[in-house]
């Protein structure tokens, strides 16, 4: 493994929400997350992108809901006593963007360190993988890390902005 790539990899020490979406497992960094809400009743958009499932009123607060499964182009799978939402707060060049991420399954709070950490797949140059930036090993599962600021796009940001 190159400098470069240990390098990058210290940056993704640190704690992680891991969930399933899917038939996939991912992780995100615990400091982006605000809070974990049971699934309440999101209120749909008239002709919003496939991406924004709804709002919801969170304490007083409008805040959009995004699918992670239409996102990734992934088949929608039925809500369960599980489904629930993440809140989080993304970072872009206006300001931060307190948004709620559908999930199917909290798994746990996972410290990840080093040695956990194993070399991304090469997607390419494809900016459609920009959001992974790492994977975790444990036992014969793979998770991948997400960048919660690279999962948008400047449009879908823009969209959720007029919502916001």
């Amino acid at each position: 493994m190159s400098k470069r790539k240990v390098v990058e990899q210290e940056k993704l020490v640190g704690k992680y929400l891991t969930f399933i979406l899917g038939d996939g497992e991912y992780a995100v960094d615990i400091l982006k997350i605000q809070q974990v809400i049971q699934m309440p009743l999101v209120t749909r958009i008239p002709r919003a992108p496939g991406l924004i499932r709804g709002i919801i009123n969170l304490r007083g607060k409008v805040v959009p809901i995004v699918s992670l499964h239409s996102k990734f182009s992934m088949p929608a799978v039925e809500e369960t006593n599980k489904t629930c939402i993440v809140i989080v707060e993304i970072s872009d060049k206006q300001k931060p963007l307190i948004l709620g991420i559908v999930i199917d399954e909290i798994k746990e709070v996972m410290n990840i360190e080093l040695e956990m950490l194993t070399d991304t797949p090469d997607m390419g140059a494809s900016k459609s993988a920009s959001h992974i930036i790492g994977t975790v090993r444990i036992g014969d599962k793979v998770r991948f890390i997400l960048d919660l600021d690279e999962i948008l796009a400047s449009s879908e940001i823009a969209t959720l902005r007029q919502i916001y």
